[in-house]
This record gives C-alpha cells, structure tokens and sequence, in this order.
C-alpha cells in the first residue's frame, strides 16, 4: 500500500494497495493501517540510510582534510560538497514523508534529523575551512 499524491484532499489523502485500488484513510481497516505505518517508515528508514552513509564519508573527509595529502585537498572538498548533496537530499525525502505521520510517530524521526542534521553541519564547517587553507582561499 503506497500513498497516492494526486488525490489529495487538505488533511485526507487516498492509497493505493496492491491491486491499484483507491483506499480513502476514512475507510482503512486496522490491518490497512498497520500496513500503511510500514510503509511510510520504509519510506524514511531508506533515505534515512543514505544520510547515515553519507556522514560517515563526511566523517571520514574531515578526519583526511588536515592530515591527508595536501596535494589532494581538492579532493577532499568535492568529497564534501558530493556527500553534503546526498545528505541534503535524502533528508529532503525524509521530511517529504514526515508529513504522511501522526505527530508520536514523527517525532524521534525529526529529533534524529536534528541532531543529525546539526553533527552533519558541523562536520561540513570544519572540513571545508581546512580545505580553504589549504588552498589560500
């Protein structure tokens, strides 16, 4: 069962289960709504999983840009910018389907992005300013 965008209704949305049918949230069995939160956390948990990839490069970026090859710390900051790209728009698709969840489910969720999205940030700054001394920017 997926959400289906194109019927949206101001707080009602319509999903379409297996078999292309329409499914108003009014109508959904329990069993319909259990499946519905399983998909809506699949929906984050695998952009999720490309954030978490992507601050463990980033981690790995800032650690190399002040002991790794100085002839490479151009390297180091397309690293950067590529892994910041990812995170940015996995988080993007997180927050997109955020919206699809009741405030209870959706709070550690954007607990997570926070803190996250503030480590990210932070580990961001730093490698970037050792990538610009190194380059005299």
């Amino acid at each position: 069962m997926v959400p289906d965008n194109s019927n949206y209704r101001g707080a009602e949305w319509a999903y379409v289960n297996e078999h292309g049918q329409r499914i108003d949230t009014k109508e959904m069995t329990e069993e319909q709504k259990r499946e519905m939160a399983d998909a809506e956390r699949a929906c984050i948990e695998v952009p999720q999983s490309t954030m978490k990839t992507a601050l463990s490069g980033l981690e790995v970026a800032a650690e190399l840009a002040p002991i790794g090859n100085k002839n490479a710390i151009s390297d180091v900051g397309v690293a950067v910018a590529c892994l910041e790209t990812a995170f940015r728009g996995a988080e993007f698709n997180v927050r997109i389907n955020l919206g699809n969840m009741d405030a209870d489910t959706r709070e550690p969720y954007e607990r997570w992005l926070g803190d996250t999205g503030e480590r990210f940030q932070g580990l961001v700054e730093q490698a970037m300013e050792t990538v610009k001394v190194e380059l005299g920017l």
